[in-house]
C-alpha cells in the first residue's frame, strides 16, 4: 500500500497528474477535464513531476502526458533550460523550461524522440528550434546539417523562421 503522507504531498501537485484514493497515479489531460486515465507501473514512493509538469518520473520510468516514455533512462532524465533573449526589449530571460528533454542516451521533443541528436553537444535555440554538433532541428525534426561555414566564431548560428521558410544567416567575421 502507498504511503500515506507521500499521497497526500502527491494531491499538492498542481498539474495533470493526481494520486487516487486507491493509490494509483492518474493524469488528467489539459484540454479535457473529463480525458482522464491512469498512469501504469508508477512508483509513488519515488514519483516526482518535473519542472513543465508534462514529464514525470519515478525511479523506474519517465512519463510524458502520464504515459511511459519507451527507452527514457529515469536517473539521468531531465528538462532541457534555455536562455531567451528579447534583443529590441533589451531584456532576457534565463533558465526557461523549454519543450525539449534529454537523458544520458537520447533527446526528446514533447515526448518524441529527436533522431540522430547528439545529447553531449544538444542545445536548445528556442521553444521549436534546436542544435547539436551536426544538425539544426525543428520540433523533433532535424531540418538541415550543420556545415563549419555556418558557425560564427563563438560557435552560434544565425537563423529566423517566418512560419514557412528558414533564413539562414551565417558569417565568420
Amino acid at each position: 500500500p502507498p504511503d500515506r503522507k507521500a499521497l497526500e504531498a502527491l494531491k499538492e501537485f498542481r498539474s495533470g497528474y493526481h494520486p487516487h484514493e486507491n493509490g494509483e497515479m492518474y493524469f488528467r489531460t489539459p484540454t479535457s477535464l473529463a480525458d482522464e486515465y491512469k498512469v501504469e507501473g508508477v512508483d509513488l514512493q519515488t514519483f516526482e513531476i518535473l519542472a513543465n509538469e508534462d514529464y514525470a518520473k519515478d525511479k523506474n520510468n519517465v512519463y510524458f502526458y502520464g504515459r511511459k516514455l519507451e527507452g527514457a533512462d529515469s536517473e539521468s532524465f531531465t528538462i532541457i533550460n534555455f536562455k531567451l533573449y528579447f534583443v529590441d526589449l533589451k531584456a532576457y530571460v534565463e533558465a526557461m523550461d523549454s519543450p525539449y528533454s534529454k537523458d544520458k542516451n537520447n533527446v526528446y521533443y514533447k515526448g518524441n524522440n529527436v533522431k540522430e541528436a547528439d545529447t553531449k553537444s544538444f542545445t536548445v535555440i528556442d521553444f521549436n528550434f534546436s542544435k547539436d554538433k551536426n544538425n539544426i532541428y525543428s520540433y523533433d525534426k532535424k531540418i538541415l546539417e550543420i556545415k563549419p561555414e555556418m558557425l560564427k566564431n563563438d560557435g552560434r548560428i544565425k537563423f529566423t523562421y517566418d512560419g514557412q521558410n528558414y533564413d539562414l544567416k551565417y558569417n565568420n567575421k
